[in-house]
């Protein structure tokens, strides 16, 4: 996959994807796209923005082949990721492998420890 076709793809119901995309008059494919899910993270007692990239549509064939294909009517906008975020999805799906869990990427350019994420993941799960 070249950084040419990454993009980042706005649909209709609110969710925010980044993708391999090639676009048709009619219909765009997304080629292993993730969805965007801005986070909070706590580490040492600061909350720090991060954006949380998981697979979207990761248990269809379709994910693992040809890609997904919406209709052209289903998306808001298309538009051009930064830079950093494009590498980091580039490094997890550049090479045609899958990385089995969640990944966060700091807003300020450097990846967050999953391991911090895991725990602070399991304290929201605890009530905390």
């Amino acid at each position: 996959m070249s950084n040419i076709n990454v993009r980042i793809v706005k649909l209709k119901t609110g969710e925010e994807l980044i993708a391999a995309v090639w676009s048709g008059t009619e219909r765009i494919l997304l080629k292993k796209p993730c969805i965007l899910l801005p986070t909070s993270v706590l580490c040492r007692d600061t909350a720090q923005n991060h954006i949380g990239i998981e697979p979207w549509g990761f248990s269809t064939k379709e994910f693992h082949q040809e890609g997904i294909s919406i209709p052209r009517t289903e998306v808001l906008y298309e538009a051009t990721p930064v830079d950093d975020l494009c590498n980091k999805y580039n490094s997890i799906f550049g090479s045609e492998r899958m990385a089995s869990q969640t990944c966060l990427y700091h807003i300020s350019g450097s990846i967050a420890e999953r391991r911090q994420f895991s725990r602070n993941r399991k304290d929201l799960d605890n009530g905390f």
